[in-house]
């Protein structure tokens, strides 16, 4: 078989007249995914609570939607006290996170 292997796959997906632009064009019209983090519904063992922390990326295109949810932390309190644990290879702002618990 010696034809161009970009040639028939231009064919086979109709691509014939395209340019290399079209790639480029549809991964351009793509928006950047709106990005959250949120406290998940706390739950109870023991005498600890336990809040998830989670990362929602939200993605709304001309054609499509779609969403992304990471878990990213555990806050954990227990009596006085709490203390949170990365789940992902990144630092945590503990305040921060202690913050979003408190106010909801």
């Amino acid at each position: 078989m010696n034809e161009n292997p970009g040639k028939v796959i231009r064919e086979m997906f109709n691509l014939e007249n395209s340019n290399n632009n079209s790639i480029k064009e549809l991964i351009n019209s793509i928006p950047m995914p709106q990005i959250e983090t949120k406290v998940g519904k706390p739950f109870k063992i023991g005498d600890r609570i336990i809040y998830p922390i989670i990362r929602t990326y939200v993605t709304i295109g001309k054609d499509f939607a779609g969403i992304e949810i990471f878990p990213i932390a555990l806050v954990i309190q227990e009596s006085q006290d709490k203390y949170a644990i990365s789940l992902i290879d990144e630092e945590i702002d503990q305040e921060k996170l202690f913050k979003m618990i408190t106010s909801k």
